[in-house]
């Protein structure tokens, strides 16, 4: 444990002084990097490049668990994924289509409100409301 705290710490404070090093000496050392973003752009990709390299195992270890959260949350939003591989797929996704009677969340239509424009209209949509629930059974 105490091996582990002491390398965190290094590596935390490497990628720290690598940020400022660039940040501070990058724009003269490293010209060529600079072609299309700022200084500090370079600083913060070189910095996040330490961190990366020396805790690789961390994104081995973090990669199942972000998508076990991720799952998760969804599921309690109504999101149902069956496997890591779903989410895979994503990346290949060009078009989500929806429709407007809601069979793709419910599995069934229904009528959520009935708006009548005087006495006459309201007995008809009362009449369409039932024949829609008769349907329904």
């Amino acid at each position: 444990m105490l091996v582990a705290g002491n390398f965190t710490y290094a590596v935390m404070t490497l990628s720290a002084t690598t940020f400022m090093f660039c940040n501070l000496f990058g724009a003269r050392l490293l010209p060529p990097a600079l072609c299309h973003g700022s200084v500090v752009s370079l600083a913060l990709q070189l910095s996040f490049t330490v961190l990366v390299i020396a805790y690789s195992f961390a994104l081995g270890l973090a990669t199942p668990t972000t998508v076990m959260v991720g799952t998760s949350l969804g599921a309690t939003k109504g999101l149902l994924l069956h496997g890591e591989s779903v989410l895979e797929r994503f990346s290949t996704v060009d078009t989500i289509v929806f429709d407007k009677t809601g069979t793709l969340t419910i599995g069934r239509s229904t009528v959520t409100k009935v708006v009548s424009q005087g006495q006459g209209h309201q007995e008809d949509a009362d009449a369409r409301k039932n024949h829609h629930r008769e349907c329904d059974i």
